[in-house]
């Protein structure tokens, strides 16, 4: 719960402007919990009326329901509208801040992590993040609903009500159990997805040197490799969400013919009327439905926890370094660039060992080379050198070493 309050902290950030559309959302919500408690409540009087031919009373109960249920199609309906606002808007933001940030992650932090990690980050992360508070707001407000039902049963025979009580937290106990094993299994199906993501992209970047270099088959053999990895961790995920639900589902019929057991025994011994027994049983029905949407919202928690935690060590970590970049800006540059025998060294690692070039006006050229060479250097130095007033730079047999990489970075 502590992590998901300083997650919630981390995206409020991006939806704190949209407050008026939240709250409007949030009541939008309420109404729908309120008209949700009412309705089963009238719907069981409706029950009464029929069986007790209280016709004129059972048409009464029907047209306040036709009214609610109207104006619970209109909150629905706005509700939809301010949840889809609250998402674009913050993904928008979501997606372009971390756009930002990913641009400005050092070259040696690029290339240790696969292009998958990016990708997934920028795409179903930022989802999830812009996601979280109509997801927040949807299954609290459905698992509320459903207890709705409780407060019928409670007002019809309270021995009922304790029975679907206990049954409920049984439920939850083994969807608790189930949903934690799942998640066991979801994180290591995570990170086979990135590294298929990023195989994928690299392939797709270097088709046309893969066809020069007639080397399909091998890239084809090592991606069936990756995804028959990948699909096994899915295949687990999978096996694990069966056995539970299979196992739910026969503690779910052991539960329901202890209820029509109980149901008989107190018709038999008069506490309880053949009618209010029907609607105890139909109502019966929500209690696993209320253990689903507790499920499903522990699953999108615990989604949402790990996709902020991945977002956030790009934005703000020290695990992904960030470049430091300089104020100034050189909108045109006029006269040559020139190196003459320059050494450079960052502390004790050379980095530029008698470098000598020259780029004249107007001339175009191209630094290539691995990581490590010196290309950023060689740029920071000629920024760092370069003469406004002269309009160009000549470094000439200079042993450079009282710069280090900060200042050279920052100016």
């Amino acid at each position: 719960m502590k992590e998901l309050f300083k997650n919630l902290k981390f995206t409020w950030r991006y939806t704190k402007d949209l407050k008026k559309e939240l709250i409007k959302y949030i009541m939008c919500n309420i109404f729908h919990i309120i008209i949700s408690i009412i309705v089963p409540i009238i719907s069981a009087k409706i029950i009464i009326a029929l069986t007790s031919d209280s016709f004129e009373q059972l048409i009464y109960m029907a047209i306040i329901i036709f009214i609610i249920e109207n104006v619970r199609n209109v909150i629905h309906y706005l509700g939809r509208y301010y949840s889809q606002i609250i998402f674009r808007e913050s993904f928008i933001k979501i997606q372009t801040d971390l756009g930002k940030n990913i641009l400005k992650l050092e070259n040696k932090i690029i290339d240790d992590n696969n292009s998958g990690v990016f990708i997934q980050r920028l795409t179903n992360d930022t989802s999830r993040l812009a996601d979280i508070f109509n997801v927040l707001n949807n299954y609290i407000s459905n698992i509320i609903m459903d207890i709705g039902i409780f407060g019928a049963v409670f007002i019809l025979n309270k021995p009922s009500f304790i029975y679907l009580a206990i049954m409920m937290i049984i439920l939850y106990i083994i969807e608790h159990i189930r949903t934690k094993k799942f998640n066991s299994w979801d994180k290591e199906y995570r990170k086979e997805n990135e590294k298929v993501s990023g195989f994928v992209g690299e392939i797709v970047r270097g088709a046309r040197d893969i066809k020069m270099l007639n080397s399909e088959e091998s890239f084809i053999n090592e991606l069936h490799v990756k995804v028959k990895e990948l699909n096994k961790k899915r295949y687990e995920m999978g096996s694990v969400d069966r056995k539970y639900s299979l196992f739910r589902g026969f503690t779910r019929d052991f539960t329901d013919l202890g209820l029509i057991v109980l149901l008989v025994y107190l018709i038999l011994n008069h506490n309880l009327p053949v009618a209010s027994a029907l609607i105890i049983h139909n109502y019966s029905g929500r209690v696993p439905s209320i253990i689903n949407y507790v499920g499903m919202l522990l699953d999108r928690v615990k989604d949402y926890n790990l996709s902020s935690s991945r977002i956030y060590a790009i934005m703000e970590s020290d695990e992904f370094k960030k470049e430091q970049f300089g104020t100034k800006h050189l909108d045109h540059v006029e006269g040559d660039f020139e190196f003459k025998n320059v050494v450079f060294s960052y502390d004790e690692e050379k980095v530029l060992n008698k470098t000598s070039f020259k780029i004249n006006a107007n001339e175009t050229v191209a630094f290539v080379g691995k990581s490590g060479a010196g290309k950023s250097t060689i740029f920071s130095l000629l920024c760092k050198m370069y003469d406004i007033e002269k309009g160009k730079i000549t470094i000439d047999g200079i042993d450079i070493k009282e710069l280090d990489r900060e200042s050279i970075r920052g100016n």
